[in-house]
């Protein structure tokens, strides 16, 4: 539950930053096979999908 309110935390911080911490979302994303994450951002919009099952 912590990694997940982290990664929340960290996405609205990315798109603030203009995706610049992205690698600290994929470091979390990497310790759960269970856990699909994916990030854009086209036409000055943060797009960021969160798949847990």
């Amino acid at each position: 539950m912590f990694d997940l309110v982290r990664i929340i935390g960290i996405t609205f911080d990315n798109a603030i930053e203009e995706s610049e911490q992205l690698a600290n979302v994929q470091a979390i994303n990497d310790q759960y096979d269970n856990m699909f994450i994916e990030y854009s951002e086209k036409d000055n919009w943060f797009n960021f999908t969160m798949v847990i099952d």
